[in-house]
């Protein structure tokens, strides 16, 4: 009986260690870090004429770029509550190594009044790592 006992305590033991080792190897190859350090975005062209388009402008840390981000937005007219979705984006979000990035909302279907834009944007790394940002920004529009 002992001796089965002690080819169970091996091959737990085998398979512990290799558990370890395993996520050892994990850890030091794989890049784990967050693709940004730090985010804030505010208009360049606000207020902006209905029919145009809002840029903002992206303060941040762009620390590695194998990461694409899916964004999901919505603006919020402040004075009704109505919200409209805006064309969410696949991209790239630019280089490692830079510290800003102009980013274009499509809000051609907006009518004359103050928003609050909302943002998330989820980072898919590789490994099944995903990092999420959320924000707002407020921005007018003004009749043409």
């Amino acid at each position: 009986m002992s001796k089965y006992w002690g080819i169970a305590l091996t091959t737990l033991s085998g398979s512990l260690a290799s558990l370890g080792i395993g996520a050892l190897i994990f850890t030091f190859a794989v890049d784990t870090r967050p693709p940004l350090i730090g985010l804030s975005i505010t208009p360049l062209n606000s207020p902006i004429f209905e029919g145009t388009r809002l840029i903002g402008h992206a303060i941040r840390e762009k620390v590695r770029d194998d990461c694409p981000i899916v964004s999901v937005r919505k603006a919020t007219h402040m004075d009704t509550g109505k919200e409209y979705a805006l064309a969410g984006q696949i991209w790239s979000g630019g280089k490692a190594g830079s510290t800003s990035i102009d980013v274009v909302y499509a809000t051609e279907n907006l009518t004359a009044g103050q928003y609050v834009l909302e943002y998330k944007i989820n980072y898919l790394c590789p490994w099944g790592q995903t990092f999420r940002y959320d924000g707002s920004m407020f921005f007018a529009v003004e009749s043409a």
